[in-house]
């Protein structure tokens, strides 16, 4: 698996070829890995900002994930996240919903798992700062803020995020979506450590599209939605 990452980090467009080559070949291999790979390939694609087909491989990953027999919870909250961040990322409408279905499975898991929990909730949170309420969302990551150790990677994370928040909150004019290579998702495949190093990855994800606030300011387009 750490060759696949190395290369979906390193040349996404050619991962995703090799990737869907094995992935469809007499080759493929057993489900959970396939499960893996297919989250990791979703991964791939939204790195290239490829995020249609991105959403279609993700829910090809759940499904496979979904399937598994004996369950495993652990590959399918896995391939949850990562559809609720591709969905997200693209402005779907369903962002909410994907998030909340998300955050549902890892609160009823037998054995708690806090960081999960956290965040499929900030993403939650940012779905709704995009799609129902720019303020209620801000309120909902301030919230799991004060929850989190400050001096840990994902408070570090998580208050980036908050920073985006209201900074989006402020601007007026066009929204200007980011053009470079999105940080990996902690939780996913690509980045499964949940104690990695702090990023901007959730602030990203924030600054994906505007927040959904009064039209104090007209000029604040959702555009270049897939």
């Amino acid at each position: 698996m750490a060759v696949w990452r190395d290369l979906v980090l390193s040349d996404p467009g050619r991962a995703t070829g090799e990737l869907r080559e094995f992935l469809d070949s007499s080759y493929r291999p057993p489900s959970p890995i396939a499960a893996d790979l297919e989250v990791l390939l979703t991964e791939a694609l939204h790195r290239r900002h490829a995020l249609v087909v991105a959403f279609d491989t993700s829910v090809e990953a759940a499904r496979t994930a979904a399937s598994l027999d004996p369950s495993d919870w652990p590959r399918l909250i896995t391939a949850l996240i990562i559809h609720a961040d591709i969905v997200l990322c693209a402005g779907d409408d369903r962002a909410v919903a994907a998030a909340t279905d998300a955050v549902a499975l890892v609160t009823n898991l037998e054995v708690p798992d806090p960081g999960r929990l956290t965040l499929v909730r900030a993403l939650r949170a940012v779905a709704v700062y995009h799609h129902q309420d720019g303020e209620q969302g801000k309120r909902e990551l301030a919230r799991l803020l004060r929850a989190t150790p400050a001096d840990t990677p994902i408070g570090a994370v998580l208050a980036a995020a908050a920073t985006a928040m209201a900074d989006g909150l402020r601007r007026c004019g066009p929204h200007q979506r980011p053009t470079r290579t999105p940080p990996p998702l902690r939780g996913g495949v690509l980045q499964p450590h949940l104690d990695a190093p702090a990023t901007d990855e959730l602030a990203y994800r924030v600054r994906a599209w505007p927040a959904n606030r009064p039209p104090c300011c007209v000029a604040n387009p959702r555009q270049g939605k897939p």
